[in-house]
């Protein structure tokens, strides 16, 4: 099997993707940095126990969207947003291994099964 895509078709300017990546990433620094100073103005409390256990539990909250969920309509569209721009995301990253990295997987059945 031979079946692939062009990377960055009809895209005549992708130099451009870095730029605004690295301006997006300032914005998003920025933003941290407030939320940051926010959180400094709280007093410091004992998190430190069973961190194995509060760990898991935050994983499956994220990826289960399980509070998220108790309000349908908003509940279910956050949902939707969330995997979409998930799945978007790992799309995303696949695409910079090849064009970025020089690793030749974007032919064949990965693409065919992953990626079409």
């Amino acid at each position: 099997m031979n079946e692939t895509r062009e990377l960055y078709w009809n895209i005549h300017a992708e130099w451009l993707i870095y730029p605004l990546f690295v301006l997006a990433l300032a914005i998003f620094g920025y933003g941290i940095y407030r939320r940051y100073n926010l959180w400094r103005l709280g007093q410091p409390a004992e998190r430190n126990y069973q961190k194995p256990i509060r760990v898991k539990a935050v994983l499956k909250l994220v990826l289960t969207h399980k509070k998220i969920l108790r309000e349908k309509q908003p509940g279910l569209m956050h949902f939707l947003i969330f995997w979409g721009m998930a799945g978007l995301t790992v799309g995303t990253g696949v695409v910079a291994l090849q064009a970025d990295f020089g690793l030749d997987i974007m032919h064949g059945s990965f693409y065919l099964y992953f990626m079409s």
